[in-house]
This record gives structure tokens, C-alpha cells and sequence, in this order.
């Protein structure tokens, strides 16, 4: 999971022909549709501690295009975790490479946040680090019959205040490249989507109608939200909360919803046909609103902009992966530090190509936040 790995010209071509803004990542359809992140009622909502394993019946997952879904690990909320989970993202896409320098004070305007929500956003980080370090998922794309099978990150160190380093391993580019289609979403929730059943309902929406029009079953719906089901006081709540979802989608404000239509064969609602407006105004997704980014960009065409950067500290390891791969080495008679210092000079040069555009990224970033903060 700590392999760097360079995304290549298979990725660059898709990036570029997709045109992907700052405030935007690319994600695959799989990503997008299937279950990663459960809706919360606030980003403070407790989470339980504890590894949750969740499958889901092949049958559920008719006409997505998927199977075999299996997450292991502990749960996402999809309020302040499903936005930084796309930022580390962007911000890999953007330098083209599974190792990112993560800065939480210069994310902030990304995420529409301020500097003074600093001190509140780096420990809301840091518990999003440690919870999605342990998810694990896995599931096939039927129409390329290939399995996508691993961690959503690997690795990461902390060092400065609110600085990571943050290994991502191969599920986001593995995703992109085996999956068949790929779709953009603003890394940052727009500001009339308030709740985060809507705002995942929404994404998912975007992916699994063809076109602007097309039925969905309830067993899907339910399946790919997370909803409680188990019991018919579980599934009415649940269907509650659906609705109010799409509900919040019809409004006027967003209007991404036309109408809706409960296919109802029985006494029961089977599925709902939903007709969708793809071309709504995402209020709050345009703050970052560029033109879309190229990797033959010359750096030197971003005028530099100081960041903010916090005092380094000693690098910590937050698990105990080395120590143990220092005990093999140790027990076959190989000398760990030796490859470290090879490992590290390694690094460095690689660091010192990917450090260009990293700057060139929180500077664009940044000018654009101080502009915006002047016109206010």
C-alpha cells in the first residue's frame, strides 16, 4: 500500500479529456454508486468504533453494473469524511501519483471553510485518517469481469501541525482505470445540498440514470444509500428519509429532480422512475471555477503565494508496519537501514518533481480564496 505509484499517460489522457476543474475530482461510476459513505445527521453525529463488515446480495445491485460489493472497516459519515476522502484524491489526480503532501490549512477554502475553522477541520482530519485507514473494499465490474479489491489508503505520517504525508495505494487509480465509465463531482458540498442522504442521493443519481430518465428499484435505492431495512419499522423510517431526500432534490433551489413516479405493481412501491435536470446550478461548486487543469501547465505561469506552513515536528509512523517489516529484514539478515537510505534518496528526488505542482496548486488555490475574500 506504500508503493508510489506514478498514475501514467492511460490516466493523464482521461483526466485531460474530462476536463476536470480545481474544485472537482474524477471518480469511477463504482465509486460514485456504490456504498463507501452512510449519511449522517451532522459531521458530529457519533460513530461506533467498531470494524463493520457489509455485503450486498448480487440481486440488490441489478442494472448498476456491479457485484460482488464487500466493505470492511470502520464507518464514513458522508458529511466531513466523503469530503476529504475526494480532496486527497484531487489533490493525487492533480500531481499524477499515489503520494500526496496534505496541508489542512490550505484545504480549508477548498472545502468552504476559513482559517479559523483550522483547529476543529485538522482533528476532524485526523480522525478521518485513522477511521479510513482500516476500510478495505472490494467488487467486480461486470461488463469488464475484472474485481477491484483494496484499501482505500495506506500509510500516512503526520509532520507539522496539520501536515500529512498520505500514501493512497492503488484503489482510486484502479478504479479509474478498469471501470468504464467515469463521472466529476465538486469535492465540496454545494451549499443549497444541505443533508448528506441528499447530497449522496444526488451523486448517485447523476451515474445510475441513463440519460435524464430511468427506474430505479427501492431494493437498489436502499442497498446503495445504506438504509435500514430489516424490519418494516427500520424500512418506513428509511423510506422517510428517502423521501425527504428527494424532496430536498425537487426544490426549486436545486432543482435536480423534475418529478418522480412510484412503480407500484402490488400494494407495495417497487422501484421509482425518476426524471433528472443534469444541467442544475451546483451552488458553491463554481467558487474554484477555472479552467480546467492540463499537466503540461507551466508552473511558472501561477504567480507564488506564500503558504501558511506549520513547524516541522519528527516524522510519527501511526501503525506498526515498519517495526514489523524491520523484523523480517532483521531475522533474514538484511539490513533495513540500508535500504531506507536508498528508499529516502529515492524519495527526495521524486519529492522535488512533485513539489512543483503541488505548489503550483495551493498557490492557484489560495489566489483565488484571497481574491474572493477581497470582492467580499
Amino acid at each position: 500500500m506504500n508503493e508510489v505509484i506514478e498514475y501514467g499517460e492511460e490516466f493523464k489522457s482521461l483526466y485531460s479529456s474530462a476536463k476536470v476543474r480545481l474544485g472537482e475530482v474524477l471518480c469511477s461510476k463504482g465509486v460514485i454508486t456504490l456504498p463507501l459513505f452512510v449519511a449522517t445527521a451532522t459531521e458530529d453525529t457519533f460513530l461506533d468504533g467498531k470494524i463493520v463488515p457489509v455485503s450486498i446480495p448480487d440481486e440488490e445491485l441489478l442494472g448498476t453494473g456491479y457485484s460482488d460489493f464487500e466493505f470492511s472497516g470502520l464507518t464514513l459519515n458522508a458529511e466531513s469524511h466523503l469530503t476529504f476522502w475526494l480532496y486527497i484524491n484531487a489533490l493525487s489526480q492533480k500531481v499524477g501519483g499515489s503520494k500526496i503532501t496534505v496541508n489542512v490549512r490550505e484545504m480549508l477554502p477548498h472545502i468552504g471553510r476559513v482559517n479559523d475553522d483550522f483547529h476543529i477541520y485538522n482533528k476532524y482530519f485526523a480522525e478521518f485518517l485513522n477511521r479510513i485507514r482500516h476500510t478495505r473494499v472490494r467488487y467486480t465490474i461486470k461488463s469488464k469481469f475484472t474485481t477491484i479489491d483494496s484499501s482505500l489508503i495506506g500509510d500516512f505520517e503526520i509532520i507539522g501541525d496539520g501536515v500529512y504525508v498520505i500514501h493512497l495505494g492503488r484503489f482510486i487509480i484502479d478504479s479509474l482505470l478498469k471501470d468504464s465509465f467515469t463521472h466529476k463531482i465538486g469535492i465540496r458540498k454545494a451549499d443549497n445540498v444541505q443533508a448528506g442522504l441528499t447530497r449522496i442521493l444526488k451523486d448517485k443519481l447523476s451515474v445510475m440514470i441513463f440519460k435524464d430518465s430511468g427506474v430505479i428499484s427501492i431494493d437498489t435505492l436502499f442497498a446503495v444509500l445504506r438504509l435500514k431495512k430489516k424490519n418494516k419499522a427500520e424500512r418506513d423510517a428509511s423510506f422517510k428519509l428517502l423521501n425527504k431526500a428527494i424532496n430536498n432534490l425537487k426544490d426549486k433551489k436545486i432543482g435536480f429532480i423534475v418529478s418522480t413516479e412510484n412503480i407500484k405493481p402490488g400494494k407495495s412501491i417497487t422501484g421509482i422512475k425518476f426524471t433528472i435536470n443534469r444541467n442544475v446550478d451546483d451552488k458553491g461548486f463554481d467558487e474554484f471555477d477555472d479552467e480546467p487543469f492540463t499537466f503540461d501547465q507551466p508552473s511558472e505561469s501561477l504567480p507564488a503565494v506564500a503558504s501558511v506552513r506549520a513547524p516541522m515536528l519528527p516524522s510519527v509512523v501511526l501503525d506498526e508496519q515498519l517495526a514489523k517489516i524491520g523484523a523480517m529484514f532483521d531475522s533474514i539478515g538484511i539490513n533495513p537501514e540500508a535500504i531506507e537510505a536508498k528508499a529516502i534518496q529515492a524519495e527526495r528526488i521524486e519529492a522535488e518533481k512533485k513539489e512543483k505542482a503541488i505548489s503550483s496548486l495551493s498557490s492557484a488555490m489560495a489566489r483565488k480564496a484571497n481574491k474572493q475574500g477581497m470582492e467580499g
